[in-house]
């Protein structure tokens, strides 16, 4: 028989908290297999996927106990971030790469020694998975994306940034920065040196990490992306959206849980 402890723990229903991405979790979560499946295939066709519902029909649970044990399987790392409720000394890239590490080491990925940079853009590049560094192909979801036009509206210097990063990761554009910089190193190599081609390829090639992006929110805040749409043409490109429980879903989610 469980204890007490164990019986307030392993309950067969989260009740207003979302399904987390753990075994116990993952066995209990019953009624999106349609779902996780469509939004698998999605998001590895396109490089960005906007997933979105109502408040309150699982969004955050079809992440956590569907979608990324499912792209685990099929050999991703997915990641999942909200970064945007933050602490005053904290700013949505240092959360990002804490949980990026986190989600690594918990699934027992090395990451790079300097994988952490000042950009998207760098960080993703320097991520991106070779026959010497075994990483696997990430999928970054941000959930809880509206925060970006809510919360982060009353630091507009970090909001105006992380836009700007994003833009730049999504469009495999080099960030004008690392451009210079790129430029300022290729000028001091030997001409035709291996490290000089390599920067050549990148600056002058193809410049897209390799990798897919999804943006979770609640739909009543889906007219906020059209403020982005300019910067980040693909933000229209592909939009998923998340319906309620038909009533055989519901039984679903219901009936198994307890057996």
């Amino acid at each position: 028989m469980p204890t007490p402890l164990e019986s307030q723990t392993l309950r067969a229903f989260p009740g207003l908290h979302f399904f987390e991405d753990r075994d116990f979790d993952r066995a209990l979560f019953f009624g999106r297999e349609t779902e996780i499946k469509q939004l698998t295939e999605r998001i590895i066709a396109e490089d960005l996927t906007v997933l979105f519902g109502k408040s309150g029909d699982g969004k955050t649970s079809l992440i956590n106990a569907g979608l990324k044990p499912r792209l685990r399987e099929l050999g991703y790392l997915p990641v999942r971030a909200r970064l945007f409720n933050l602490p005053e000394n904290k700013t949505p890239l240092d959360v990002l790469y804490q949980t990026l590490a986190e989600e690594a080491q918990a699934h027992g990925l090395t990451l790079p020694a300097d994988w952490q940079r000042a950009t998207l853009w760098e960080t993703f590049f320097a991520l991106q998975p070779t026959a010497e560094n075994k990483l696997k192909p990430i999928v970054l979801i941000l959930d809880q994306f509206e925060e970006l036009f809510t919360l982060l509206a009353a630091r507009p210097t970090e909001q105006e940034d992380f836009i700007t990063q994003l833009a730049d990761l999504v469009r495999g554009r080099l960030p004008e920065a690392v451009r210079e910089n790129y430029r300022s190193q290729l000028a001091a190599l030997p001409a035709n040196s291996i490290e000089g081609r390599k920067l050549e390829q990148v600056l002058y090639g193809t410049a897209a990490a390799n990798m897919r992006l999804v943006l979770s929110l609640r739909e009543d805040y889906l007219a906020f992306l059209n403020n982005l749409g300019k910067r980040i043409p693909k933000v229209f490109a592909s939009r998923y959206r998340l319906a309620s429980l038909s009533i055989e879903q519901a039984r679903l989610a219901i009936a198994h849980p307890p057996q």
